[in-house]
């Protein structure tokens, strides 16, 4: 079963305080965001990065499938503090989402995830 339910019932709180489309910001629908990692097959030794990570679905998707198809990577010390502290970086203009970010991050056993301020698309 490939449900996240903690994370369907975090998004779906979401929807219902969020304001979809304002600012520019949209929600990547979930099978588009499985696709795309699956296209990627991240490996324990990537480093991810979503330029505009809003609720950071992706990288909690991404974190989720190296867990799944990477366990026994994980079990190494090296690989697990890469894991938690540095394997994962998320960037948006939106402060709240950041917080958002950060919790969804944290609630899927992301230790310190790497989500910060900075508009990608502003940026030369």
């Amino acid at each position: 079963d490939s449900s996240d339910t903690k994370g369907d019932i975090y998004e779906y709180l979401l929807a219902k305080i969020a304001t979809s489309g304002q600012n520019g910001q949209f929600r990547t629908p979930r099978h588009i965001i499985d696709l795309m990692v699956e296209m990627t097959q991240p490996g324990p030794r990537d480093e991810i990065c979503d330029p505009a990570c809003g609720t950071a679905g992706f990288l909690v998707q991404a974190a989720s499938y190296v867990q799944r198809v990477h366990r026994d990577a994980l079990l190494d010390k090296e690989q697990r503090e890469h894991f938690n502290e540095s394997m994962f970086h998320g960037f948006d203009f939106d402060s709240t989402m950041l917080r958002i970010g950060s919790m969804n991050m944290l609630l899927h056993g992301i230790e310190r995830p790497d989500i910060r301020y900075r508009d990608s698309l502003a940026e030369s």
